[in-house]
């Protein structure tokens, strides 16, 4: 039974790329065959551009199809197409057709590699750790935190995924002397569509993060902050894994706790809102520049800052500003840290000499202790 033109869903592979059921249709018509693999690319091809047409795989459903032999240069040399059934009557229907290869073996095309000029992946692998490195040791105070950097990578990645099709510059610059794109279609068509998703949804995490609820999350804006109020300034040590009350300006009390200064290990430690209280880096303004205005102007985060030998966010000099758990302003600047050993500071009498036995069996940790300078602007009563 001969047919004007067929047509089989099913899966392909091109190169190392594989695209399951259904992500892929094959198409014979007597002048053309045609393979739309979705998202790794269209190809097609004239009788005279094909070899053959030959079973590939043994293993039903699971790996079976048609691999087509083809002299087109700018192709990926393996291009094969999964089917369900029966390889065989697949490539009979298609001669069905009257679509019948014609190429000579001999007109394959020589081995080039790789079509993409090294330098530009060594140049895309540094650009690429560097813009993520930025947003590492940003103070955004969270491992977790997606960056602007990053999104930046992810975007430019896009971009150039989708400008080599059209701009012959950046074809110059990436590819090399007599190569095409199309060689490597079926990447670029899969690194556009990963990376297009991926900018979208960083961009909704980034842009949309303030509007979010949840313990880690939340934040607050401070629009009224109009009372009189009174300035209050000093300088506190914080012992390794102790709260704080900075209204009261006291270690380990019993009233409304605003941090705690959390050791995770011996590398790991962050500062911790607790009762509400709220954080917000500040690096826009030094901390003498800093007032009761520009505090009102920031947004306020329950999430905790942390810092890590790998990722050091609370370098003397940090600025914080806090919201307070009785819903005050302060500004925090870190002056330094004392070790683990050391029992000399002001307010070293709350580590009472079992707790100072016990740490002094223990290998001395360099910044364990944290010092603040602090202001808090409080509503007068």
């Amino acid at each position: 039974m001969f047919e004007d033109s067929i047509s089989s869903r099913g899966g392909a592979r091109i190169g190392w790329m594989n695209a399951t059921w259904p992500f892929a249709v094959l198409t014979a018509r007597q002048a053309k065959l045609d393979l739309n693999a979705t998202l790794l690319g269209k190809y097609s091809f004239t009788p005279d551009q094909v070899i053959s047409l030959e079973i590939y795989g043994s293993i039903p459903i699971l790996g079976s199809g048609i691999r087509i032999h083809h002299n087109i240069a700018d192709y990926s040399k393996k291009i094969v197409f999964w089917c369900f059934g029966s390889p065989q009557k697949l490539i009979k229907r298609i001669e069905d057709t009257g679509f019948l290869p014609s190429a000579q073996p001999d007109s394959l095309p020589p081995e080039r590699g790789m079509p993409i000029r090294w330098q530009v992946i060594i140049a895309i692998i540094v650009l690429w750790n560097f813009l993520f490195l930025l947003d590492m040791f940003s103070p955004s105070g969270s491992k977790q935190e997606t960056g602007v950097f990053s999104l930046l990578a992810v975007f430019l990645l896009f971009l150039g995924s989708i400008g080599i099709w059209r701009i012959r510059t950046l074809q110059n610059i990436i590819l090399k002397p007599e190569r095409s794109p199309n060689e490597i279609k079926a990447w670029l068509y899969l690194l556009a569509f990963i990376s297009g998703t991926m900018s979208i949804f960083m961009s909704i995490s980034i842009f949309n993060q303030p509007e979010r609820s949840g313990s880690h999350i939340n934040y607050t804006k401070i629009n009224e902050f109009n009372s009189p109020f009174e300035i209050v300034s000093g300088r506190t040590i914080v012992p390794g894994t102790w709260d704080w009350d900075i209204e009261s300006d006291v270690i380990g009390g019993e009233g409304q706790i605003d941090i705690w200064w959390k050791h995770v290990n011996t590398k790991e430690r962050s500062l911790v809102p607790r009762n509400g209280a709220k954080f917000a880096l500040i690096s826009e303004l030094s901390y003498e520049d800093i007032d009761i205005q520009h505090l009102k102007s920031l947004k306020y985060y329950d999430k905790e800052i942390s810092d890590s030998e790998d990722k050091q966010v609370l370098l003397k000099g940090t600025t914080i500003g806090v919201l307070t758990a009785e819903e005050n302003l302060a500004k925090l600047k870190v002056l330094g840290f004392r070790e683990l050993h050391d029992f000399q500071f002001e307010g070293s009498e709350v580590l009472d000499q079992e707790w100072r036995s016990f740490v002094l069996k223990k290998r001395n940790r360099e910044k364990y202790h944290i010092e603040f300078a602090w202001t808090l602007y409080q509503k007068a009563q």
